[in-house]
Protein backbone atom coordinates (compact mmCIF):
# COMPACT_ATOMS: atom_id res chain seq x y z
CA UNK A 1 0.00 0.00 0.00
CA UNK A 2 2.59 2.38 0.62
CA UNK A 3 3.75 2.36 -3.32
CA UNK A 4 0.15 2.93 -4.28
CA UNK A 5 -1.84 6.19 -5.09
CA UNK A 6 -5.09 4.15 -4.02
CA UNK A 7 -6.74 5.06 -7.25
CA UNK A 8 -7.20 2.86 -10.20
CA UNK A 9 -4.65 4.74 -13.09
CA UNK A 10 -6.00 3.92 -16.92
CA UNK A 11 -3.22 4.52 -19.31
CA UNK A 12 -2.41 3.81 -23.42
CA UNK A 13 0.73 4.79 -25.45
CA UNK A 14 1.89 5.16 -28.60
CA UNK A 15 5.25 5.38 -30.72
CA UNK A 16 6.29 6.17 -33.85
CA UNK A 17 9.66 6.11 -35.60
CA UNK A 18 11.19 6.60 -39.11
CA UNK A 19 14.37 5.45 -39.93
CA UNK A 20 15.79 8.37 -42.34
CA UNK A 21 18.87 6.26 -42.84
CA UNK A 22 21.73 3.96 -41.64
CA UNK A 23 22.69 7.08 -39.29
CA UNK A 24 19.45 9.42 -38.22
CA UNK A 25 15.93 8.27 -36.79
CA UNK A 26 13.10 10.39 -35.54
CA UNK A 27 10.22 9.37 -33.35
CA UNK A 28 7.69 10.14 -30.74
CA UNK A 29 6.04 8.81 -27.69
CA UNK A 30 2.44 9.71 -26.98
CA UNK A 31 1.17 8.62 -23.45
CA UNK A 32 -2.14 9.26 -22.62
CA UNK A 33 -3.47 8.67 -18.49
CA UNK A 34 -6.38 9.01 -16.22
CA UNK A 35 -6.52 8.70 -12.59
CA UNK A 36 -9.03 9.66 -10.62
CA UNK A 37 -11.05 11.42 -13.25
CA UNK A 38 -7.75 13.36 -14.18
CA UNK A 39 -6.19 13.13 -17.76
CA UNK A 40 -2.53 13.61 -18.46
CA UNK A 41 -0.58 13.50 -21.40
CA UNK A 42 2.97 13.39 -22.13
CA UNK A 43 4.67 13.71 -25.73
CA UNK A 44 8.47 12.89 -25.84
CA UNK A 45 9.77 13.34 -29.31
CA UNK A 46 13.74 11.82 -30.07
CA UNK A 47 16.49 11.95 -32.41
CA UNK A 48 18.87 9.33 -32.42
CA UNK A 49 22.01 8.50 -34.35
CA UNK A 50 24.53 6.66 -34.55
CA UNK A 51 28.16 7.84 -33.67
CA UNK A 52 30.54 4.99 -34.50
CA UNK A 53 30.45 1.36 -34.52
CA UNK A 54 28.36 -0.21 -31.45
CA UNK A 55 27.91 3.40 -29.65
CA UNK A 56 25.04 5.46 -30.80
CA UNK A 57 23.32 8.75 -28.73
CA UNK A 58 19.99 10.27 -28.33
CA UNK A 59 18.47 13.49 -27.52
CA UNK A 60 14.83 14.03 -26.93
CA UNK A 61 12.11 16.93 -25.86
CA UNK A 62 9.40 16.19 -23.17
CA UNK A 63 6.19 17.02 -22.57
CA UNK A 64 3.72 16.67 -20.32
CA UNK A 65 0.54 18.45 -19.09
CA UNK A 66 -1.97 16.85 -16.39
CA UNK A 67 -5.24 18.63 -15.95
CA UNK A 68 -5.26 21.64 -13.52
CA UNK A 69 -1.63 21.28 -13.00
CA UNK A 70 0.93 23.55 -15.04
CA UNK A 71 3.00 22.51 -18.28
CA UNK A 72 5.92 20.08 -17.54
CA UNK A 73 8.57 20.09 -19.81
CA UNK A 74 12.61 19.04 -20.32
CA UNK A 75 15.18 18.17 -22.44
CA UNK A 76 17.26 14.61 -22.07
CA UNK A 77 20.46 13.20 -24.11
CA UNK A 78 22.20 10.16 -23.86
CA UNK A 79 24.48 7.26 -25.32
CA UNK A 80 23.27 3.85 -25.79
CA UNK A 81 26.42 0.91 -26.33
CA UNK A 82 25.16 -2.57 -28.02
CA UNK A 83 26.99 -5.14 -26.60
CA UNK A 84 25.03 -7.88 -29.49
CA UNK A 85 21.66 -8.47 -31.06
CA UNK A 86 20.10 -8.89 -27.83
CA UNK A 87 21.47 -6.28 -25.09
CA UNK A 88 21.90 -2.41 -25.04
CA UNK A 89 23.76 -0.35 -22.23
CA UNK A 90 22.73 2.93 -21.60
CA UNK A 91 23.23 5.98 -19.76
CA UNK A 92 21.11 9.59 -19.84
CA UNK A 93 20.80 13.10 -18.69
CA UNK A 94 18.44 15.22 -18.51
CA UNK A 95 17.14 18.91 -17.08
CA UNK A 96 13.55 20.16 -16.05
CA UNK A 97 13.33 23.60 -18.08
CA UNK A 98 10.48 24.85 -16.21
CA UNK A 99 9.57 27.25 -13.50
CA UNK A 100 12.66 29.25 -12.06
CA UNK A 101 14.62 26.42 -10.41
CA UNK A 102 16.21 23.31 -12.33
CA UNK A 103 15.97 19.90 -11.88
CA UNK A 104 18.11 17.56 -13.15
CA UNK A 105 18.40 13.13 -14.01
CA UNK A 106 20.40 11.11 -15.15
CA UNK A 107 20.10 7.43 -15.51
CA UNK A 108 22.15 3.82 -16.05
CA UNK A 109 19.94 1.53 -17.71
CA UNK A 110 20.45 -2.49 -19.36
CA UNK A 111 18.21 -3.92 -21.66
CA UNK A 112 17.83 -7.38 -22.68
CA UNK A 113 15.92 -8.94 -25.66
CA UNK A 114 14.54 -12.25 -24.20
Amino acid sequence: DGFSEEDDIYSIGTSLDYQYNDLVNTGITMNYAVQDGHWSVTAVPTVGYKIAGNLSGFSEFVYSKTESQNYKYGLGSGLIYTVNERTQLDGSVGVDLEGRDRSYKAGLGVAFLF
